[in-house]
């Protein structure tokens, strides 16, 4: 299960204009039109933008907003449906130098009949970097990030109690959401068949598909895509088949990278067979002792980012490296399986994705 290659690529790109606020209006009218031409939709979101769907089936949507000082225009793109010029719900999209050339054309030939101009006028403002593996339970390894915590320099995505005006309830269960304190980026892993369920278009063809698909997505906005790329183009992030390239390239490099700095190496068991594998394998009991203690602080805690603050506080530094060295030598995850968890043990989230 777990020696398919995967594939890290791109789920979705958000390309941005800029337009001075007098246009706004100009433009509000244009898109109104071509809506209503093709009988798509346009409606309002949240944050006040305009959504208009002309190009939804090929994977194109159009949003017209303002700030302050200017108005803009955002296309948001799903590779691979404008890739296949149909909706495409489950597979990413494969990162081939024949698929960029298509999707290049086929991004030309809307942007053309929308009048928007050419694609390079455009610059990221947003990149999902995305990876599929296939699982038994993509629920359990859902249930499991959640009991890894909330590692520094990240918050929740959704808090619980955090907005009374969400539109669409969140499904805890079913994905585990975190962005980075500084907004730059944001990781998603979630059950793609739940996912699903709540989408209406989508066909049965699809939901089977869907099943036992479990994604991890890291989304860089703009700030955190020059960070990234400060060598290519001169930090520039105008639209280019070339710079679109270069994004899927590192797209294995990011989505590991992220997979290593938030969940801990090692398989998952449950917490009596974890604690005898570390006596097992560590000679020296005080650090067998202290490993053993951040796995029961993890499980009382249901937070292993938690327990290994608790344990690490009056340590010195060297000792610190010492005791995470044991562990990832271990093999065995701080997290440790539910009680009803029937398994004896499930592959560590990095293991699963290839990280």
């Amino acid at each position: 299960m777990f020696k398919t290659k995967l594939n890290y690529s791109i789920h979705t790109m958000e390309l941005i204009h800029y337009l001075s606020l007098q246009a706004v209006g100009q433009w509000k009218q244009k898109l109104y039109n071509l809506t209503a031409q093709r009988h798509a939709r346009a409606y309002e979101n949240d944050i006040n933008e305009m959504i208009f769907t002309p190009f939804a089936y090929q994977g194109v949507t159009i949003t017209l907003g303002t700030t302050q000082t200017r108005g803009y225009l955002k296309l948001n793109i799903n590779l691979n449906s404008l890739l296949y010029g149909c909706p495409q719900r489950t597979a990413l999209f494969y990162p081939t130098d024949a698929h960029i050339a298509v999707l290049d054309c086929n991004l030309r030939c809307i942007l053309q009949d929308a009048q928007l101009g050419s694609p390079e006028a455009f610059t990221f403002s947003r990149v999902d970097f995305s990876v599929d593996t296939h699982v038994q339970h993509p629920l359990t390894y859902i249930q499991l990030a959640h009991k890894t915590g909330i590692p520094r320099g990240y918050q929740q995505t959704y808090p619980r109690f955090g907005n009374t005006r969400r539109s669409k309830q969140i499904r805890y269960r079913y994905s585990f959401d975190l962005r980075r304190n500084d907004g730059h980026a944001a990781i998603t892993l979630y059950s793609k068949a739940h996912q699903l369920e709540s989408d209406r278009y989508a066909s049965d063809w699809d939901r089977e598909q869907a099943v036992g698909r479990l994604r991890f997505e890291v989304k860089c906005q703009a700030q955190q895509l020059r960070k990234l790329f400060t060598a290519e183009r001169d930090g520039h992030l105008a639209y280019c088949p070339q710079l679109l390239q270069t994004f899927l390239r590192s797209a294995a490099t990011i989505l590991r990278t992220a997979l290593c700095n938030l969940f801990p190496v090692g398989t998952y068991y449950h917490l009596p067979e974890a604690m005898q594998s570390i006596r097992e394998q560590v000679s020296s009991r005080c650090n067998a002792d202290r490993l053993c203690s951040w796995i029961v602080q993890a499980s009382n805690l249901q937070s292993a980012c938690l327990a290994r603050a608790e344990v690490f506080r009056p340590l010195s530094d060297s000792q610190r490296d010492t005791l995470l060295c044991l562990q990832q030598q271990s093999g065995v995850n701080p997290v440790t399986l539910g009680r009803r968890q029937p398994c004896s043990s499930l592959p560590g989230i990095r293991e699963i994705f290839g990280a």
